[in-house]
């Protein structure tokens, strides 16, 4: 039996962490989450671009992560949909546990992030926002 999608590792594309962050110019919204998908020219391989930014208002800092997730496709329709919904469910966790590991470092509790519902991506999944 073939694996409709294969989870074949993430990178690391950006990571920037800012204490003492200037919030003035954030609105309420402290969590941005945005998904976006590429498919290979034969639609056997599929990436997974999650980008995360949260604010910790409190303590006036912020950390941004962007993340990379690579997949192989099996012989399947909807392969951006497949992609953005169940490669964010997959990809998700890691970028949860990148936050979390660097926000603890500070001294100061973690940044949490919340579980988010993946099927929001399935509408739009080039952008989307959680608050």
């Amino acid at each position: 039996m073939e694996a409709i999608l294969e989870f074949n590792g993430y990178k690391i594309i950006e990571l920037i962490y800012k204490g003492d962050f200037d919030i003035s110019n954030k609105d309420e919204s402290d969590l941005e989450v945005a998904v976006g998908t590429a498919l290979s020219d034969d639609e056997k391989k599929g990436q997974v671009r999650i980008s995360v930014t949260a604010c910790d208002i409190k303590n006036k800092r912020m950390v941004r992560a962007v993340v990379l997730g690579f997949f192989g496709l099996g012989d399947i329709e909807n392969k951006e949909q497949i992609l953005a919904v169940n490669g964010t469910a997959i990809l998700y966790p890691y970028i949860r546990a990148i936050i979390s590991t660097v926000t603890t470092q500070d001294n100061l509790s973690a940044i949490i992030l919340p579980t988010v519902n993946t099927n929001i991506f399935s509408k739009n999944k080039t952008s989307n926002e959680e608050n």
